[in-house]
This record gives structure tokens, sequence and C-alpha cells, in this order.
């Protein structure tokens, strides 16, 4: 692959990233302002409790099939049809399972349908993971990135029709499960007419368990993280109800949607990592530390900044009727710090081969992640919910930070230099917005802000020049 590839796949992979976060949240704030707080609370948790057993259908496949078609494109057909033939086995046992656990679990039939259609949305995502794997193996991102932009075009347009219509709650999810069964008929199409691969059941035990075993740590992480992610919302659905999910799900929503920040990094320094892992140690080191920095000077002063507006911007998002949601916000911004940072040390730990490592890691995370709420929830509801996750966070990011110092030689020192003087212009910059916030609207506010911030990292020579320079460069792996 040469580098115009590699970096058209790496712009590809930002603008698909960055679109869909930015697109399912603008859809969510959409349904917020249709719907009302307990059927909020429902969607949250059908599309949760249905994400919990989303990795079943894949299994980590589709990771051991980008891997060895990258490697040998003669063998992608063996691969890509037997893990086909895998999956629809699997998708079926994976949709009788939520048809059994949703049932085992006493909820209303109108929440039970809704977790039905969600569940046939994560069986039709497992076969569509197969044919991204594919593209991606091929070296072919373009096709992936557009299915993103499109599909969530496609839900917006879908669902927002259904909400303008007033039509329920379980036809709103059913639009969503449509633009999945478009996503799957775009992949079929695609395959057909850019490649030379040929859909063929073939069930070969063989390349099964190579694949299987291939696969194995990457799915028993990716189950581990689908608890961490998901678990709370289920728990706060059974233990506190509708109400408090919807409260939750708002503040929630509103952090995840950051997430494409350091998503879109990650995937652009995930292969420099695995490169300079073998080839120099130095500029691993480097490339880890710069990651961590950067991620840092945009994290902190999201997190002062969303602390200091939460109550504005719940209020302008959401309405008067989210306003529980204030709390949990700012408890769940106080987060972002270390979630940011949870993505550059798992990635790094997966590039340095250390997969059983990052397993065993989200394992301890995800047992933790569940005392917490069981223990929070109870008493305190969504702020209790809240509580955990953040916590869940600080003790993930730890845990992960404990494993790479053990592979990465970074300077501890710079970290901390960067981390005091980060703080030190995020509170300088939250004494305006303290002052102001009361008198100019948050569309005034927030750039005022943001510039400001910006001009204290340039004085106070935590962001520099040459660092601008250094996050192209970082994005091409030479």
């Amino acid at each position: 692959m040469n580098q115009g590839q590699i970096t058209r796949n790496t712009t590809y992979v930002l603008i698909a990233s960055t679109f869909q976060k930015v697109g399912a949240f603008i859809f969510f704030i959409i349904l917020t302002r249709f719907l009302g707080v307990e059927e909020i609370g429902k969607y949250v948790f059908a599309m949760s409790f249905a994400g919990l057993f989303a990795i079943l259908p894949d299994l980590g496949l589709s990771f051991a099939l980008t891997r060895e078609i990258a490697r040998d494109e003669n063998k992608g057909a063996f691969y890509f049809n037997t893990a086909l033939s895998f999956k629809i086995i699997f998708s079926l046992l994976t949709y009788l399972v939520i048809f059994i656990a949703i049932n085992l679990l006493g909820y209303s039939t109108e929440t039970k349908i809704l977790v039905y259609l969600s569940g046939l949305m994560v069986a039709i995502d497992g076969f569509n993971l197969s044919f991204t794997a594919i593209f991606r193996g091929l070296q072919k991102l373009k096709y992936e990135a557009w299915i993103i932009i499109i599909h969530q075009i496609l839900v917006i347009l879908f669902a927002g029709l259904a909400l303008y219509l007033k039509m329920s709650l379980e036809m709103i999810i059913a639009a969503i499960v449509l633009t999945s069964v478009i996503n799957f008929i775009y992949y079929v199409i695609t395959l057909y007419k850019k490649t030379d691969l040929r859909i063929k059941f073939n069930f070969d035990k063989k390349i099964l368990v190579f694949l299987l075993k291939i696969s194995a740590p990457f799915a028993l992480a990716s189950i581990f993280s689908r608890i961490f992610w998901d678990i709370d919302k289920v728990f706060l659905s059974k233990m506190a109800g509708d109400q408090a999910v919807g409260f939750y799900g708002a503040s929630y929503k509103l952090i995840f949607a950051l997430q494409f920040i350091p998503l879109s990094l990650i995937a652009a320094l995930f292969p420099a990592f695995s490169k300079y892992f073998i080839n120099d140690k130095e500029k691993l080191s480097n490339t880890f530390e710069k990651a961590i920095s950067y991620l840092m000077m945009i994290a902190i002063p999201i997190t002062f900044g969303i602390i200091f507006l939460a109550d504005k911007l719940i209020l302008k998002i959401y309405g008067a009727s989210y306003i529980s949601s204030i709390i949990p916000l700012q408890i769940l911004s106080s987060a972002l710090l270390f979630m940011f940072l949870i993505f550059p040390l798992t990635t790094t730990l997966n590039a340095c081969e250390k997969h059983k490592a990052n397993m065993f890691n989200w394992a301890v995370a995800a047992i933790f992640c569940i005392a917490l709420n069981l223990f929070l929830i109870p008493q305190y509801k969504e702020i209790g919910a809240s509580i955990a996750f953040l916590s869940s966070n600080v003790f993930l990011f730890f845990l992960s930070l404990y494993r790479m110092e053990k592979i990465v030689a970074y300077r501890k020192k710079y970290l901390i230099n960067v981390l005091l003087k980060t703080i030190f212009s995020a509170l300088a910059m939250s004494t305006f917005i303290f002052y102001l916030k009361e008198i100019f609207s948050i569309f005034i506010i927030i750039p005022l802000a943001g510039l400001i911030y910006v001009i204290l990292l340039f004085s106070t020579k935590t962001l520099k020049k040459e660092d601008l320079q250094s996050i192209k460069k970082s994005f091409i792996v030479k």
C-alpha cells in the first residue's frame, strides 16, 4: 500500500467517524424534542440492552478477516464465506438470547417490542461487519466511509419522518432497522461491483477455528467493553425506571458524542503505533506522548466548559423537561479526560501485541463498573450511574496506564507539566465563562472562551507552532 493510499484511507475514516458521531447526536436531539423523557428512557434502554449482545454475532471475526485478507487477498473468499456462514447461525442464536433475556426480566410488552426490533438491528449489523472487514482488508475504506455517512443521513430522514408523522416509538426504531437492511444491500451490491468476491455459503471448520483463535482476545475485550459502556443504562432501567434512564441518557449522549475526537485521532495513529513498536521505540514513545498531551489539551477545557455551562447546555439542547440532567452531565463531563485518554492507552496496548493484557483490563473494569452501579443506582438513580461512570473510567485509565509503563518509556514529568499548564489555562477560561454566562448567549461565550484558552496555551508555551506541524505529521506513517 503506497503513501497516498494510506493518507486517503485515513481521511475517509476521520470524516466518516466524525460525521457518524455528530449525526447520531443531532438525531438524538431531534428525538428528545418530539418524545417525552420516559419514551427517551425506553429508547436508550432498548438500544443499550441489545447493544450488550452486539459482539456475539461477530465474536471478533471482523478483525481476523481484515488482517488475513490484507495479508493474502487470494484467500479472501474462503475466509469471508466461512465467516458469513458462521454468522447466520450465531445471529439467530444471538437474537434468541436477546428474546429470552428480555422476557426473563419482566418488562412491559412495549419495551419488549422495542428490544426485539433493536435485536434485529444487532443481528443485521453483525453481517454488515463482515463486509466492512472485507473492504478494510482490501484497503478500500472509501466504501465503508460512504455507507457510514449514508446510513446516518437515512437514520435522520427515516426516523425523522416517523417523528414528524407522530408514529410510535416502535416505528421509529423500525425505521432505524430499515437503514441497517439498506446498508446490507449496499454492501452486497458494492462487493459484486468492486471486487471479485462472491457470496457462497461455505462452512469450513478449519478456517473458522483459525479465525476464531486470532479473534478470541479481541472478542473478549469487546464483550467486556460493551458491558462497561452499556450496563449502566440497563441497571438504571430495572432499578430506577424509564424516567431516570431518560435523564441519564440525555447527559450521556452529549458526552458520548465527543468520542469522535479520540476515535479519529487513534484511527489515524494506530498504523504508526504498530509500525514504531517493531521499528522505532523512540518514535513510539514520542508519538504516544504527543497523543496524550493533545488529548489533554482538548478534553480538559471541554470538561471545565461543560461543568460551568451545564445548565445552559441542557436547557438549550433538550429543553426544560430535562433539568434533572444537569448534575449528571457535570459528573459525566468530569470523566471526559479519562475517557479520552483510555483510547490511546488501549490502542497502544493492542498495537504492541498486548491483547491479553488489554482484555484483562476491560474484564476487571467491567466487574468494577457492575459493582458500582449495583451499589449506587438504587439510592442515587441517574446521579449514582453518573458517579459509577466517572469512577469506572478513572479506574480503567490507571489500570491501563500501569500496563503502559512496562511497554512505552514515556516522560512522566513532561506530561504532568502539560497537564498542570492545561488545567491553569482551562481555569482561567472558566473564570471568563462564570462571570459572563448570564450576560451573553452560549453561542458567543463558547467561541470566545475557546479563543482565550488557545491564547493561554500559546502564552504558557503548552502549545507551540511546531506542535501544529507535528499533529499533521503524526497522522502519516513514513
